[in-house]
């Protein structure tokens, strides 16, 4: 009998499907029956590898992932990951770290600030957004002469120069979308708005760098100011 329960305890190592298990637990059955053998032994093998593998089915390796709320854009993105083996978490920037920081940060003149801007041509209203780490006087200043030296490195200053259009002053062309430092999430943000503009068919910026987003469509398809644009 000590025999039977070694090869019992060596076949429930084994990595067998449960199907392939319990063919295998019959024949050993029907063997260890006609030898005379208690088939309690068997059946106690085959329950305790049917309730190891039913632990690791739910024990699946679970992946989290955290998203900054900002309201019912963030809702509708996190959706996608129903039914899925990914758990969502929220976090926020209210804190009153990030609080104190960004009033540190945010100067009177909105305009020594840096951060994500849109360029509207006064001529045709078409917006070119754009990121810069200096502040944005200096960033309008680069695209004034730009346009003055004839420089078409840049879309606005090469969309307002190809088609004869004028530049204004830095308060009527100019709008601070965002105040930021320089970094993955400012990049984020401009791709955002250039996103927006590009659904709307009304942007300057080069429409060949604007790749699918399934992301980018659910925040744009939420956005207030998308239709009221």
């Amino acid at each position: 009998m000590a025999a039977i329960r070694y090869f019992y305890n060596r076949m429930n190592k084994y990595h067998l499907s449960l199907d392939n298990l319990e063919k295998e637990n019959h024949t050993l059955q029907q063997i260890v029956y006609t030898n005379g053998y208690d088939i309690s032994t068997a059946k106690n093998v085959l329950n305790k590898k049917n309730a190891n593998m039913e632990k690791k089915d739910n024990n699946k390796k679970i992946h989290w992932l955290k998203f900054t709320y900002i309201g019912k854009e963030t809702r509708a993105v996190t959706k996608a990951f129903r039914n899925t083996n990914v758990n969502i978490t929220f976090s926020t920037n209210n804190t009153i770290n990030n609080l104190l920081r960004a009033r540190l940060h945010t100067t009177k003149d909105k305009y020594d600030n840096s951060g994500i801007y849109q360029l509207t041509c006064p001529t045709c209203r078409k917006k070119y957004i754009g990121q810069t780490d200096s502040s944005f006087t200096t960033r309008f200043r680069e695209h004034f002469r730009d346009i003055k030296h004839e420089n078409r490195k840049f879309s606005f200053a090469h969309h307002l120069l190809d088609n004869g259009h004028s530049i204004g002053p830095i308060e009527d062309i100019m709008e601070t979308i965002h105040v930021i430092n320089k970094g993955k999430m400012m990049d984020i943000l401009e791709n955002v708005h250039i996103f927006r503009e590009t659904k709307l068919s009304n942007q300057i910026n080069d429409k060949l760098t604007v790749k699918p987003n399934i992301i980018f469509d659910v925040i744009i398809r939420n956005d207030p100011h998308t239709n009221s644009s």
